[in-house]
């Protein structure tokens, strides 16, 4: 009988630590929601400062940016 209750309350902390990992992995969904978003919206407004500053074209605008954050990522890199 020890034995049985032994191994139901493994099982029952086990299922709480489940719980707790998938509370986790949605916040980190979450999160993961929100910088996007904000990604967007970053981006959207320096668009908007090309076009102004630079007389850019949304699209050329769009284009710089990914060019110049391609280029800052090319320099982070370990070892690079």
């Amino acid at each position: 009988m020890q034995d049985l209750q032994h191994q139901l309350d493994q099982k029952t902390a086990q299922l709480a630590a489940l719980r707790e990992i998938g509370r986790a992995i949605n916040a980190a969904w979450d999160l993961q929601a929100t910088l996007e978003l904000i990604t967007r919206k970053v981006v959207e407004r320096a668009k908007g400062v090309l076009m102004r500053r630079e007389g850019l074209s949304e699209e050329e605008a769009y284009l710089r940016i990914q060019r110049q954050a391609r280029k800052e990522r090319g320099t982070k890199r370990p070892g690079g």
